[in-house]
């Protein structure tokens, strides 16, 4: 006979186990569950880790030091740009020339099914196109092939086109389009978008596009009254003060040809949508006092002030920032970001992440590389490489998701003729994975406990 069952206790074997010695033998076994729950726990957890591919990279501080993922968006041209509005929506030119738009998950970096999709097959594959979003709508802007003018289409947040509104053309017939950059931004808390540009005559303009069905624009204006060429037009948009600025590389026509980065701050008055200017136009980078060429300005705005970034085009191609003061054009002492670099012919990717301002820019070994920088240009983390193969990677963009605290960085690699996308995070913990992690561990770890208490 194994045993007997008797009134408080259990008989057999020759021993009799009494109720508080089985009530201890039981508090032992929970206690040795909770504790392999947690060896679990911990254990799935680095698993996850390792199995997703995250990387700390040289050291770094947690800010936007872990990459989960690139994406190879597709085949496809130069100077594919982002924004976040829900999703990261990414616009490239594929390699037949056609204007693409493609969404990506903003937790795990993987393309969103039913995408890519074709804006235009005729946009001028030799412009940068724009996109940006008001948190509403987004709205892509190119340059079409075959008049010269400037067009627009609204996207909905997820990327896929807003079927409601058709086409439009953003410039007067009277103000043309000439074969410089342009760029638009969006005013989330006003449902608005400004485009700005440069005509034949490089003159630069703005226009305010209403996110309204159907479209509705503002009356065309200047930006400038220097009549002095004006080029490399880029726009970003406070939201503390409300501001937007302008910025431009502006050739010093009497000087021996040398370029100057310019800027230039706007108010929205929030009644009828229009700006008016808060400064003068200012220099920012001196490329006549240094006898250079200050070009390719990039910029972005947060917390009252707008990071600035432009890049020398003349041998060693060194790259500057300063940040201007969103209310009055103060500015920081220029700081040297990199030096030596492969070349000074490309924007920065340039975003604010409500603390700081990310940079990203194209080393002298042909790499994507960033770092973050606080609102007095100091920097906060060390440069970390975001894409680092032996092919020749070039003309980069960042957005940023503050929900999840992502990253998503883009770039042309040259030698390949591909777009790519890669998506970074600040923590090693990434929300899509963690609602499948813990499920998984509760069911384990209820297991667990009943096997020990039987």
């Amino acid at each position: 006979m194994n045993g007997l069952k008797a009134d408080g206790s259990f008989v057999g074997n020759g021993k009799t186990v009494g109720k508080r010695e089985r009530k201890e033998n039981t508090s032992a076994k929970i206690f040795i569950a909770t504790v392999l729950i947690i060896i679990l726990a911990i254990s799935s957890m680095v698993f996850l880790l390792q199995g997703t591919q995250f990387k700390n990279l040289g050291g770094i501080t947690a800010t936007s030091a872990y990459r989960t993922v690139n994406t190879d968006i597709r085949k496809g041209y130069k100077q594919p740009t982002v924004c976040f509005s829900g999703y990261f929506v990414v616009a490239y030119y594929n390699d037949s020339g056609y204007l693409n738009v493609t969404s990506i998950n903003s937790t795990t970096g993987n393309q969103v099914s039913g995408f890519p999709k074709t804006i235009s097959t005729d946009a001028d594959k030799y412009r940068r196109t724009a996109i940006a979003t008001d948190g509403a709508y987004d709205l892509v802007v190119w340059r079409l092939n075959s008049n010269g003018s400037l067009y627009g289409k609204f996207l909905n947040t997820d990327g896929s086109i807003d079927s409601n509104r058709s086409t439009f053309q953003i410039n007067d017939s009277a103000i043309t389009v000439g074969r410089t950059d342009f760029d638009v931004v969006g005013i989330p808390r006003l449902n608005m978008f400004v485009v700005v540009w440069s005509d034949g005559g490089y003159r630069n303009h703005y226009r305010v596009i209403n996110d309204t069905t159907p479209v509705s624009m503002g009356k065309v204006g200047a930006i400038s009254n220097d009549t002095n060429s004006h080029a490399r037009n880029q726009i970003g948009y406070d939201s503390t003060t409300g501001n937007v600025m302008f910025v431009w590389r502006r050739l010093n026509s009497t000087e021996d040809n040398t370029y100057n980065t310019t800027g230039r701050i706007f108010n929205i008055n929030t009644s009828n949508h229009t700006l008016s200017p808060v400064t003068d136009d200012f220099t920012i980078g001196d490329g006549c006092a240094a006898n250079t060429q200050y070009d390719y300005p990039s910029i972005a705005g947060g917390g009252g002030y707008f990071f600035v970034t432009y890049t020398d085009s003349k041998s060693p191609y060194n790259i500057y920032g300063r940040v201007v003061n969103a209310n009055n054009s103060s500015m920081t002492q220029t700081f040297e970001i990199d030096s030596t670099v492969a070349s000074g012919k490309s924007f920065l990717g340039v975003a604010y992440n409500g603390t700081d301002f990310v940079v990203a820019w194209t080393n002298s070994s042909y790499d994507i590389v960033a770092r973050n920088y606080d609102s007095g240009g100091n920097p906060t983390t060390e440069i970390r490489t975001i894409a680092g193969t032996s092919d020749s990677e070039e003309t980069q963009d960042v957005a940023y998701d503050s929900s999840h605290k992502t990253y998503y960085f883009v770039w042309y690699d040259y030698t390949n003729g591909h777009d790519y996308g890669s998506l970074w995070t600040e923590s090693e913990y990434i929300p899509e994975f963690t609602w499948i992690l813990m499920p998984v561990i509760a069911l384990l770890g209820a297991f667990t406990i009943r096997r020990y208490l039987e």
